[in-house]
C-alpha cells in the first residue's frame, strides 16, 4: 500500500509539475498578445524633409554625373603648311645649233628663242601637311589664260582660258600629308601663232603672255572643320612673241602656312556616367512629385461655394466689409435681391458699404446693405452646385 501511494504520490506531482509548465506557457503567450505592437511611425514633416533632400541629392548627383560624362571642346586651331615647286623642260625644234632636244630648267640656260620652242612641259610637285590627322578633299586643275594687251600691260585686247587639266581630285583620308605630283605638256606654238595672228590681223603693237595656273581647293570632309585659305594658286608665265629674240619663263613657288579652325563641340566621355545621371534625373522627379502632392494634401481644395465667395470679396474688396458679428434683422424690412450686381446698384445709389456675414462656413453667408430697409444678397453652397 504505501508503495501505491508512494508511486500516486510521485504521478500526481509529475502531473503538477507539467500543469504548471503549462500554465506559465500560456501564460507568457497570453503576455505576449498583450504586448502593444509598437511600428515606427514617421510624421508628416520628417516625410517632407526626407523627401526634399533626397529630391537635392540625386538631383545634385544627376547634375554632376551628366556635367563630368559630357566633354565640350572649345575652337581648336591646327596649322598646316603647303609648299608647291614647278620645273619644267623646254622641247625643241630641230636646229642646227643645239645638240639636246629637250632643254631642263635645272640647265644653266634661262634664257630661250622663241621661233626655236616646240612645247613645254610643266612638272608641278605639291605637298600639304598638317599637325593634327584630317579628312579632306583635294581638287585641282591647271588652266592656260591667252591675254594679249598692249605693250605697257595695261589695256586688254583679248583674253582667253584654255583648261589644260579638269577638276582632278585626291581623297585624304584621316592623314597628315598630301601630296599632288602633275606634268602637264604646254603646245607653246599653238598659243604663239594665235597671239602672233591677232596682232597681224589688226596690226597693233601688243605684248602676249601665257599665264598657265594651278589651281588647288581644299575642301574638309568635317562640317564642324574649316580650312582658311582653301584655295591656292600657283603661276607661270609664258611670254608669246615672235619679235621677241629671247624669252624668259618666270614662275613663283607655292610657300603658304595657314590654318583649320574646328568648331566649338561635346563630347560623351563616359557613356555609364551619363546613363547613372538620367537614372538620377528620373528619381528626382519622383521625389519632386512626392513633394507636390504632399503640399497639395496640406493646402485645402476649395468648393465651388468658396471659389464663388473669394472671388466676390477680391474683386469688390474696397466695397465690401467682413462683420464678424450678425446683425439683428427683427427692426428691419429685408429686401431680397437674387444676384449680386442688383446689390451694387443699390450700393451705388446709396453710397453705402456691402456688409458680409458668413452663416455657415463653407455652407451658406450674406452679403447686405443696411439703411432703412436691409438689402440681402444670400449665396448658399447648395445653389452654387446646382448651377
Amino acid at each position: 500500500m504505501k508503495k501505491e501511494a508512494k508511486t500516486v504520490k510521485k504521478a500526481s506531482t509529475k502531473s503538477s509539475k507539467k500543469s504548471a509548465e503549462k500554465n506559465v506557457l500560456a501564460g507568457n503567450e497570453i503576455f505576449d498578445t498583450l504586448k502593444p505592437n509598437r511600428k515606427k511611425h514617421f510624421g508628416f514633416l520628417y516625410r517632407v524633409c526626407f523627401c526634399v533632400f533626397a529630391f537635392c541629392c540625386f538631383l545634385f548627383a544627376a547634375v554632376f554625373l551628366i556635367f563630368t560624362s559630357i566633354r565640350f571642346e572649345s575652337a581648336i586651331y591646327t596649322s598646316y603648311s603647303e609648299k608647291s615647286t614647278l620645273k619644267y623642260r623646254v622641247h625643241l625644234k630641230p636646229n642646227n645649233y643645239y645638240s639636246a632636244s629637250v632643254l631642263e630648267s635645272t640647265d644653266k640656260i634661262n634664257t630661250y628663242i622663241a621661233s626655236l620652242i616646240d612645247s613645254i612641259d610643266a612638272i608641278y610637285d605639291y605637298s600639304f601637311d598638317i599637325d593634327d590627322n584630317i579628312t579632306m578633299r583635294l581638287s585641282y586643275d591647271i588652266i592656260a589664260r591667252l591675254s594679249i594687251t598692249d605693250e605697257r600691260e595695261e589695256n586688254v585686247y583679248f583674253e582667253k582660258d584654255y583648261t589644260i587639266l579638269s577638276n582632278k581630285q585626291i581623297n585624304v583620308d584621316d592623314a597628315k600629308h598630301a601630296s599632288i605630283q602633275e606634268n602637264v605638256k604646254i603646245d607653246y606654238d599653238y598659243y604663239n601663232n594665235i597671239a602672233t595672228g591677232f596682232r597681224s590681223t589688226y596690226g597693233i603693237n601688243s605684248s602676249s603672255n601665257l599665264v598657265v595656273m594651278l589651281n588647288i581647293h581644299k575642301l574638309s570632309e568635317d562640317e564642324k572643320a574649316t580650312i582658311l585659305n582653301g584655295n591656292s594658286v600657283q603661276q607661270f608665265r609664258i611670254p608669246l612673241s615672235e619679235r621677241a629674240i629671247n624669252i624668259n619663263l618666270k614662275y613663283d613657288n607655292l610657300n603658304n602656312n595657314s590654318f583649320v579652325i574646328r568648331d566649338e563641340n561635346f563630347n560623351i566621355a563616359s557613356n555609364k556616367r551619363l546613363i547613372v545621371g538620367c537614372i538620377c534625373i528620373i528619381i528626382s522627379l519622383i521625389f519632386a512629385i512626392k513633394v507636390v502632392r504632399m503640399y497639395e494634401k496640406l493646402s485645402p481644395k476649395l468648393s465651388p461655394f468658396d471659389k464663388y465667395v473669394r472671388k466676390l470679396l477680391r474683386t469688390y474688396d474696397r466695397l465690401i466689409v467682413e462683420s464678424r458679428n450678425a446683425i439683428n434683422l427683427d427692426d428691419y424690412q429685408i429686401i431680397k435681391v437674387n444676384k449680386f450686381e442688383e446689390l451694387l446698384d443699390v450700393r451705388d445709389n446709396l453710397k453705402l458699404p456691402i456688409n458680409y456675414y458668413v452663416v455657415t462656413p463653407h455652407q451658406k453667408a450674406i452679403f447686405y446693405i443696411v439703411s432703412t430697409n436691409v438689402y440681402m444678397y444670400t449665396v448658399k453652397e447648395v445653389d452654387i452646385k446646382s448651377r
